[in-house]
C-alpha cells in the first residue's frame, strides 16, 4: 500500500514538474518574444509589417517566386494608370508553402479590416519549414497544431519533391516542435548577428528598413549572362514546354498525372487557404508564377483548376512561354524558378493589367479610393 502511495505521489510530483516547466517555458518564449526574438522570424516580421499600414489593402502570399518576381510599387503604379487605387504588399517568403501560409492567413481573420484583396500563388513542393528544425522559423511555426498540419502534408506527397525522405521531415518537425515548447537554445539565436541559414536564420526588420520602398520585396538584379547557363536555362525551357504541353493536352493526361504527382490531399490544403482567405474578403485570387523548375507539380495544379472550375475561384497563369514569351527571356531570369529586378517589372506590369481587366468585367470588385494616398508608403512602427 506504502510502495503504491509512492508511485502515485511520484506520478504527481512528475506531473506538476512538467507543468510548471511548460508555463516557465512560455513565459520565457514571450519574454523573449519581446526583447526582439520575432523580428529574427522573417516570417513573423514580415507578417507584421504587411497588416501594420492601414493603407495596404492587398497581400500577395507566396514562396520565393513571389518574393523576388512581384514588384509592389509597379504593380501600383500601373493600378493607378488604370484608376484603380491599390497598395499592395509582398508576402512572398523564401521557401514558404501552403501550411505555412494557413497560420498567416488566420491570423489575417483577426488582425486586420483594411485587406480588400488576396493573392494565393502556393509552391507545393517548398518544404524549408520542415528542412531547417533549428531555425527560429521553423520553431516559432511548429506548435502542435501546425506540426500536425505539416506532418500531413508531407505524408500526401506519393513522391517527394526532393531528396529528403518523409520521416526526415517528420524527424525535424518533431525536433522543432519540442524546442518551441522548451525555448532551448533560443537565447543563443536570440544574440546571433549573421544568418546561418539564408534567410531563415536572421534580424529581419533591421534588414528589412533598409529597403522599405520595396513594400515586401525581395530584388535580385542578377541577370543570366554566362552563355552556357544560357544554353542550360534554354534547354530546360525547352523540356518545360513539351512536359507542359503533355500534362495538359487531355483531361485524362491531367488526371493520371495529377493522381502520381499533385494528389488530391495536397490540393485540399490549398482550398483550405482559399477558404481561410475568403473569410478576410471575397476577392481571393490564384496566381501561377512563371517558374519553369517543377512542371509534374505546378502544371498539375494549373490543370486541376483548368479541368475542373474550383467555387468561382479567379486564376492568373503566367506559366505559359508561348503566351508571355518576356517572362521566360533569360535577361528576365534569375534562374529557371526565379525573376530577376527586371523581369519582376515585367510580370508585375502584366499582373496589374489582368487584375485591372478583372475588375472592369466585375469579377473582382473595385478598391476604395482610400488606398491611393498609399504612394509614399514608410515602414510603420510594428513594435
Amino acid at each position: 500500500m506504502q510502495t503504491q502511495a509512492r508511485q502515485v505521489g511520484g506520478f504527481w510530483l512528475i506531473a506538476i514538474f512538467l507543468v510548471s516547466f511548460f508555463c516557465a517555458s512560455s513565459v520565457v518564449g514571450l519574454l523573449l518574444q519581446q526583447v526582439g526574438l520575432a523580428d529574427k522570424d522573417i516570417v513573423d516580421a514580415k507578417y507584421r509589417q504587411a497588416i501594420a499600414d492601414p493603407r495596404v489593402n492587398l497581400l500577395f502570399l507566396g514562396a520565393s517566386l513571389v518574393d523576388m518576381g512581384f514588384d509592389p510599387v509597379e504593380f501600383d503604379a500601373v493600378m493607378r494608370k488604370r484608376g484603380l487605387c491599390v497598395s499592395s504588399y509582398n508576402l512572398g517568403i523564401g521557401g514558404m508553402t501552403v501550411p505555412e501560409i494557413l497560420p498567416l492567413l488566420k491570423r489575417l481573420q483577426t488582425s486586420s479590416n483594411h485587406v480588400h484583396y488576396v493573392f494565393l500563388a502556393p509552391s507545393f513542393w517548398s518544404l524549408e519549414a520542415g528542412r531547417f528544425p533549428n531555425s527560429i522559423r521553423s520553431i516559432d511555426h511548429f506548435d502542435f497544431s501546425n506540426a500536425l498540419a505539416f506532418a500531413g502534408y508531407v505524408a500526401s506527397f506519393h513522391r517527394m519533391p526532393s531528396s529528403i525522405e518523409a520521416k526526415e521531415y517528420w524527424n525535424n518537425i518533431a525536433i522543432a516542435t519540442f524546442r518551441h515548447y522548451t525555448n532551448i537554445g533560443l537565447v543563443r539565436l536570440l544574440l546571433t548577428t549573421a544568418p546561418n541559414k539564408y534567410y531563415y536564420e536572421y534580424d529581419f526588420r533591421e534588414a528589412f528598413l533598409r529597403q522599405a520602398h520595396l513594400k515586401g520585396q525581395s530584388r535580385v538584379e542578377r541577370f543570366i549572362q554566362a552563355t552556357k547557363d544560357i544554353e542550360t536555362y534554354q534547354v530546360a525551357l525547352r523540356q518545360f514546354i513539351v512536359e507542359r504541353a503533355k500534362i495538359l493536352e487531355s483531361e485524362s493526361a491531367s488526371a493520371e498525372q495529377i493522381g502520381d504527382d499533385f494528389p488530391n490531399e495536397l490540393f485540399d490544403y490549398f482550398m483550405q487557404a482559399v477558404t481561410i482567405a475568403r473569410t478576410i474578403t471575397p476577392n481571393v485570387v490564384a496566381v501561377e508564377p512563371p517558374t519553369i523548375t517543377y512542371p509534374a507539380i505546378d502544371i498539375s495544379f494549373v490543370a486541376r483548376l483548368r479541368s475542373t472550375p474550383v467555387q468561382a475561384l479567379p486564376f492568373l497563369d503566367f506559366s505559359d512561354p508561348g503566351e508571355y514569351p518576356e517572362l521566360f527571356e533569360p535577361e528576365n531570369r534569375y534562374d529557371g524558378s526565379h525573376l530577376n529586378s527586371k523581369g519582376a517589372v515585367v510580370w508585375s506590369r502584366l499582373l496589374a493589367d489582368r487584375v485591372a481587366a478583372m475588375i472592369e468585367r466585375g469579377v473582382l470588385e473595385a478598391p476604395s479610393s482610400g488606398a491611393c494616398g498609399a504612394q509614399d508608403w514608410k515602414v510603420p512602427d510594428i513594435r
